[in-house]
């Protein structure tokens, strides 16, 4: 799997109705940023359940504008296999031959994620901070 060369945490958000942290990162050789969205589970294991590649420059899409394709889900290229709620779509021969040749996997990307000590900060912060206080809808 491609290297993490820089992660940090976002902000927390939600996505129907499940409380996730978004954390942007690069990957070794890109200058592309992407998006991870981690939840928590109940025993509080954190798990990146999918990933965005930021298409747009942030200084021109400053205010985060996500009703246009500013960010294209590219989880597959880092799965054994999709979350169980993407549509059928994103399941392509195409996508999981990507992602059997980037040899990546969610988990491997978790960890990396989680040793940068700023992500699990605030993901930690954020998943137990009340839920009104730090939930962007």
């Amino acid at each position: 799997m491609a290297q993490v060369t820089h992660a940090e945490f976002v902000r927390m958000s939600q996505r129907n109705d499940v409380p996730c942290g978004e954390v942007k990162f690069y990957l070794d050789g890109e200058d592309t940023p992407y998006l991870a969205e981690v939840i928590s589970s109940a025993d509080g294991h954190k798990e990146v359940r999918r990933v965005y590649k930021m298409q747009v420059d942030p200084a021109v899409d400053w205010y985060d504008n996500n009703m246009h394709q500013a960010y294209e889900e590219v989880t597959n290229r880092f799965a054994d296999r999709a979350p169980s709620d993407l549509s059928s779509q994103t399941d392509s021969p195409d996508a999981s031959a990507q992602a059997a040749s980037a040899g990546a996997t969610m988990n491997d990307l978790t960890q990396q994620l989680m040793q940068v000590d700023e992500v699990s900060r605030g993901l930690e912060q954020g998943f137990s901070a009340p839920a009104e206080s730090n939930l962007e809808r």
